[in-house]
């Protein structure tokens, strides 16, 4: 099967928009923020080469004529879907457990998906299926609507967890750079310092950046160069590594090997480690799942971890 010019995420906004005709409504119903509703269209739209819905201030956006056509294909889409979902259902019984996961982007590249071959040759009965989100962009009801198994993902500390959901582990987050960029005396630069150096930014526009602009102007930090702008954390951080410029990232985002040369020029708060298991009844299967997610992160020496609360997890 050839690529396909759009993800099964992009797809469930489009549906979603298509019952609701409302940005706010289909963020409300999905648990994430609208300007990732509208990121996903957009995204979409550009894989795709076309517009689906007119967008008018004020107003409800509104299918062109090309989208509805592409509803009407999304629809046989989704009930071929549906029944090859059924083919997992009918043989539940003989081929083992399905477990959906919600995870942390910079969680599964650097720490889970590079162990899910053992895993998964270890544990042929167990399949993992899982969804990939941005930091900070999850809420709890979206995790505990019944649709996952588990979640590991990032918050920040002033983040309140739902009642299944443990803090496993906290982190430094602030503004990091290169060494280079330290005041000849060694002490951290002042704010106004901060303020004149060379800022890589996320995409204009996105949830994380209002969400790093809103707390760097909380501190009465204002970026006033802002040399570049890239929706990947790993692509920020090596460009931090390089000398490029400075960023907001958590201290997980930093490859191990790369802490040699950047340093936190400002600290702002911390963030948490957080898991989540659905309530269901004792299943060895799970525990093998819980055990696998959690050393793939915890166990590895290039995680750093302010402070561990392991004991309790889950």
């Amino acid at each position: 099967m050839q690529n396909m010019p759009f993800t099964l995420r992009q797809l469930q906004v489009f549906s979603s928009l298509c019952d609701t005709l409302s940005f706010r409504k289909s963020a409300e119903s999905m648990g994430i923020s609208q300007a990732s509703i509208s990121a996903q269209l957009k995204t979409l739209e550009q894989q795709l080469g076309v517009m689906l819905f007119h967008r008018t201030p004020g107003k409800r956006p509104e299918l062109t004529g090309e989208g509805e056509a592409f509803l009407l294909d999304f629809r046989r889409f989704a009930q071929s879907a549906e029944a090859l979902a059924g083919h997992r259902r009918r043989t539940a019984g003989t081929c083992g457990l399905q477990c959906n996961i919600y995870i942390g982007r910079s969680l599964f590249d650097d720490y889970v998906r590079p162990k899910m071959d053992g895993f998964l040759i270890e544990h042929p009965e167990i399949g993992l299926s899982f969804e990939v989100g941005l930091p900070g962009e999850c809420h709890a009801d979206y995790i505990e609507n019944g649709r996952f198994d588990f979640a590991l993902f990032h918050q920040r500390d002033d983040w309140r967890p739902s009642t299944h959901m443990d803090v496993l582990a906290c982190m430094k987050s602030g503004i990091y750079g290169h060494r280079k960029f330290l005041p000849a005396n060694g002490a951290a630069p002042d704010t106004r310092a901060l303020e004149t150096m060379p800022f890589i930014l996320p995409e204009a526009g996105s949830a994380p950046e209002r969400m790093q602009l809103r707390v760097l102007r909380n501190r009465g930090i204002r970026p006033r160069r802002i040399v570049c702008r890239t929706p990947y954390f790993d692509v920020m951080a090596s460009m931090v590594e390089r000398g490029l410029g400075i960023a907001c990232l958590v201290e997980n985002q930093i490859s191990h090997l790369s802490r040699q040369e950047i340093c936190l020029l400002y600290e702002m708060g911390r963030w948490n480690l957080i898991a989540y298991r659905k309530p269901c009844p004792p299943d060895a299967r799970l525990d093998r799942v819980r055990d696998f997610l959690l050393a793939s992160v915890l166990d590895d020496p290039g995680y750093p971890v302010t402070r561990a609360m392991v004991q309790n997890m889950m």
